[in-house]
């Protein structure tokens, strides 16, 4: 087929325009990169990476040594808080519970002498011994570097990180001061006591509650241990 060129210049451009517009339609070839291909279905998404926080409360009620269903973990008596279970060389306030012991003999409280028994049990504050537990060493190494070892029952760490902080015997008679909000000075040498020891609890009521009045019943943990 012949195509005649128009001679008219103005009929020249039209021709031209023509074949632009027709050219701008023609579809264009090119070989595309085959690229990456996915190795996980589209609808699982791209890997998140994770997002993890770790915080490390060192603040000074980490040194209490109770964690109880009252408030901020404590034991009251009479609104007044203990925040110690067992005598440290840290306990410097007094704040710890006299024994029950020793509120029954001293000062004529009859049993259970308002509940200080529970500080030294482990269904009432959560960190105290349980008899129930085997104990192991810490993982790890304290501040010297040293491995973690089963402690002397002699000189029991009163800090297994820092060994410097001091031990408590716990095979003999020791003393410490107990407070107590109804009589002055609030402070007493509660004397002619095992640290190690605890309180069994029988939930006299079944409402699974460590209440003041429920039966307990003392253990010293010595050479001749208190029978139960």
């Amino acid at each position: 087929m012949k195509t005649s060129i128009p001679q008219n210049p103005f009929q020249r451009m039209a021709a031209a325009a023509v074949v632009l517009a027709l050219a701008g339609l023609a579809p264009l070839t090119s070989n595309a990169a085959p690229g990456t291909l996915s190795q996980l279905p589209l609808y699982v998404g791209p890997a998140v990476e994770p997002n993890v926080v770790f915080l490390a409360d060192d603040s000074g009620s980490m040194d209490w040594s109770l964690m109880t269903p009252e408030e901020n973990g404590l034991l009251f008596i009479n609104g007044f808080p203990y925040y110690y279970s067992i005598p440290t060389v840290f306990d410097e306030y007094s704040w710890s519970p006299p024994s029950e012991e020793f509120m029954i003999n001293s000062f004529g409280f009859p049993e259970p002498a308002e509940g200080v028994w529970r500080a030294r049990n482990s269904d009432y504050n959560k960190i105290y011994y349980n008899p129930e537990i085997t104990y192991t060493p810490w993982k790890g190494l304290n501040n010297l570097g040293q491995a973690y070892t089963n402690a002397n029952p002699t000189a029991a760490p009163l800090d297994p990180y820092n060994p410097g902080s001091g031990s408590l015997d716990l095979t003999s008679l020791t003393g410490f001061f107990g407070t107590h909000p109804n009589f002055l000075p609030w402070a007493y040498w509660v004397g002619n006591y095992y640290p190690a020891r605890y309180y069994t609890w029988t939930d006299d009521n079944g409402n699974g509650l460590v209440d003041v009045e429920d039966s307990h019943t003392l253990v010293e943990i010595t050479n001749t241990p208190t029978p139960m």
